[in-house]
């Protein structure tokens, strides 16, 4: 939070663990994006965070790029 901050964003432009709904044939899906920058209330940054340990994957970037579709957004960032 304090790099977002740092950035200028403030915690009430952000939304944490926002429910996500897929659908994949006739399942459905929920999914959580770990944190959604909001502007003008619309998520514009989906940010999925992974522990310092965690090594980056293809699988990771795939997964933030599905978020961001799912929500008609830019796609996502993984940190």
């Amino acid at each position: 939070m304090p790099y977002l901050r740092s950035l200028g964003y403030s915690e009430n432009e952000m939304r944490f663990e926002n429910p996500i709904t897929a659908q994949a044939g006739s399942r459905k899906v929920t999914l959580f994006s770990d944190i959604e920058i909001l502007v003008d209330d619309r998520p514009e940054v989906i940010i999925d965070a992974k522990k310092p340990s965690h090594t980056l994957n293809d699988t990771d970037v795939l997964q933030v790029t599905s978020y961001a579709k799912l929500v008609d957004t830019q796609p996502g960032f993984n940190l």
